[in-house]
């Protein structure tokens, strides 16, 4: 192994440690394998496109990386981990907002274009029930039942168009 490779490394593990970072993290942050985070921070060599992308996620310059000894200032903007992005989000009524929003647009959309229309029920109920004198209200409910899921059959289509 290559002194160089060893300072590099020591270096790499350096800055994620004192962020806080998992190497699982910083490996979804770069869309990387995790392994390659390992390999990089052992010492094994890591291509210079990997670390270019280590040092923009870690905010520092390339020759930083192969000084002897780095100590890492947090500078002004650094990346949310994950689950702390989420909880703020959720936390934020735009989000809740936003999510009514979707909602009351999407029932606006099935309200106008998932309706059956008379002819379409007119069809399912010789489907559902036999023709007779009176009906039971299990009947009733099994001709309802075919309706519903006539609606949730034409609700999915949308969904998938």
């Amino acid at each position: 192994m290559d002194n160089v490779n060893v300072i590099v490394a020591e270096n790499l593990k350096s800055i994620r440690v004192s962020k806080g970072w998992s190497q699982s993290f910083v490996a979804d942050q770069l869309g990387i394998a995790q392994r390659t985070i390992s390999r990089a921070e052992c010492g094994c060599g890591v291509s210079k496109r990997t670390l270019k992308m280590l040092c923009n996620l870690y905010q520092v310059n390339m020759a930083t990386l192969y000084n002897e000894c780095v100590q890492e200032t947090p500078k002004g903007t650094q990346v949310v981990p994950d689950d702390v992005a989420v909880k703020l989000l959720i936390r934020n009524s735009f989000i809740q907002d936003l999510e009514q929003e979707v909602i009351l647009r999407y029932t606006d959309t099935i309200q106008k274009e998932a309706l059956l229309m008379r002819e379409d029920i007119e069809n399912i109920i010789p489907e559902a029930l036999t023709m007779k004198k009176s009906y039971s209200l299990q009947d009733v409910i099994s001709a309802c039942m075919l309706v519903n899921q006539k609606t949730l059959s034409k609700v999915r289509n949308m969904a998938i168009a």
